[in-house]
C-alpha cells in the first residue's frame, strides 16, 4: 500500500447498503482524459421510473442514507435531479458529481438550499486542469462558482503529466477561496514504479505544507489511497454502495460501467435482485 491513507471517510467494512448511487446519464459536455466512463449512450429512466425504484428500494433496505447522483455529467438532467429532491428531500443526504460547466444561480441555490453535497470536478489550476480535457473550460467553471468557493467540495485528480504541480495546484485552488478539497491519483491509469516514486516524494512534501501551514487555517482534505487497489475491499472499506445505470441496471462497483450488461455482472434491471447481489459479493471476498 502506498504510505498515504488520510481519509476522513473511513467507512466500518460490512456490506449495508448505505448508499445509493444514480447514473442519470451516460451523456457528458467534457471529454476527460482520465474518465473512465464510457461516453456510450444509453436509454435513461424517467424522473417516475426512478422514483418508483428509489421507494421500492426503502421498503426493502433502511440503511440507505445517501442519494450520489453522477453521470456522465448529472446536470444535463437536472429536471429530473429537482423531482427526485423534492420528493425525498428529508430523507436522504444528497450528493452531486459534476465538472460545473452547466452550474448557473438558480442551479447552485436550489442544490445548496436542499443541502445537496457539490463535488466538483476542477483539477487544480488552468494549466492543469485544461491539459486533461479537450476544451478549456477552466475559467468558466470559476465563473459559475464565484461566490460559491467554500460550499463546495473540490475533486482534484493527480496524474502522472501533473505531479510536479500538485503543490502549485493544491494552493492555487486555496488562493482561489476553496476550503475542501478531494486529492486522488488516477486510479485507473496504470502507473508505472518510477511514476509512483516520484509521486510519493511529492505527497510527503504535500503532507508537510499541508499540516504545517493549511491545516490550522481550516483547510478540509481528503487524500485517499487508490493506486493498485480499485476495490472497497481491497481498501476494506466494504461494499456500501449500490449503482443504478441510465437504463436501470443493479451494480456495485463504478469500474463495472462498462460491463454491467453481462448478466453475471448485475443484480436485475429496474427490480433489484438482492440475493444476486450477496452471491457477486461473497464471490468478491473469495478472491480478494
Amino acid at each position: 500500500m502506498r504510505p498515504y491513507v488520510l481519509n476522513e471517510y473511513q467507512r466500518i467494512r460490512n456490506d449495508l447498503i448505505t448508499r445509493l448511487v444514480i447514473f442519470l446519464t451516460y451523456r457528458c459536455n467534457f471529454n476527460c482524459s482520465y474518465c473512465y466512463v464510457n461516453k456510450k449512450e444509453t436509454k435513461e429512466l424517467s424522473a417516475n421510473k426512478l422514483i418508483k425504484i428509489i421507494k421500492e428500494l426503502k421498503t426493502k433496505n433502511n440503511e440507505i442514507k445517501e442519494i450520489n447522483f453522477m453521470g456522465g455529467e448529472p446536470l444535463l438532467r437536472f429536471d429530473v435531479i429537482k423531482e427526485i429532491i423534492n420528493i425525498f428531500g428529508n430523507e436522504f443526504v444528497f450528493n452531486l458529481n459534476t465538472n460545473g460547466y452547466l452550474l448557473d444561480k438558480e442551479t447552485l441555490d436550489f442544490l445548496l438550499k436542499n443541502n445537496v453535497i457539490i463535488v466538483l470536478s476542477l483539477d487544480g489550476s488552468e494549466k492543469t486542469h485544461n491539459l486533461n480535457r479537450k476544451d478549456k473550460t477552466f475559467n468558466k467553471i470559476l465563473n459559475n462558482i464565484k461566490g460559491y468557493e467554500d460550499k463546495v467540495i473540490v475533486n482534484y485528480v493527480i496524474n502522472p503529466n501533473s505531479i510536479d504541480n500538485l503543490i502549485k495546484d493544491f494552493e492555487n485552488l486555496v488562493n482561489l477561496g476553496f476550503k475542501k478539497i478531494d486529492v486522488r491519483p488516477n486510479s485507473d491509469y496504470l502507473w508505472r514504479k518510477d511514476e509512483l516514486d516520484k509521486l510519493d516524494k511529492e505527497v510527503l512534501k504535500f503532507y508537510r505544507l499541508y499540516f504545517n501551514k493549511y491545516k490550522e487555517k481550516g483547510v478540509g482534505l481528503i487524500l485517499d489511497k487508490v493506486i493498485g487497489k480499485r476495490c472497497f475491499y481491497e481498501n476494506e472499506r466494504g461494499c456500501n454502495e449500490l449503482k443504478i445505470s441510465p437504463e436501470g441496471y443493479f451494480f456495485s462497483c463504478c469500474r463495472l460501467c462498462n460491463a454491467y450488461r453481462k448478466e453475471d455482472m448485475n443484480f436485475g434491471k429496474k427490480v433489484f435482485d438482492c440475493e444476486k447481489r450477496e452471491k457477486f459479493l461473497s464471490f468478491a471476498r473469495d478472491k480478494i
